[in-house]
């Protein structure tokens, strides 16, 4: 599973809707890696997502150790200039 190296090779958090089946992706994994980052670094953090909905993108924007795992029109504000100028 090509995915494996990109949950097993970092320590950052991982920022998932609560509730969505985003999160249940990783806790209800038969992967022990993905059951290993749901309880280590998914659930700890959880109930601070809650809420946020579309503006899931503000995580991993104000905090570079905060990994976005969403779907693909969550991208939609990689152009915004919040964005653009977090990482420029």
């Amino acid at each position: 599973m090509f995915q494996i190296g990109l949950v097993e090779n970092t320590d950052f958090r991982i920022a998932v809707t609560p509730g969505s089946s985003f999160l249940d992706t990783f806790k209800l994994s038969n992967d022990p890696v993905w059951l290993k980052a749901y309880k280590t670094r998914i659930e700890p953090y959880v109930e601070k997502y809650k809420g946020f909905g579309d503006r899931m993108i503000l995580f991993p924007t104000n905090d570079k150790k905060i990994a976005l795992y969403d779907n693909f029109y969550s991208a939609r504000l990689l152009t915004s200039t919040e964005f653009i100028v977090c990482f420029t």
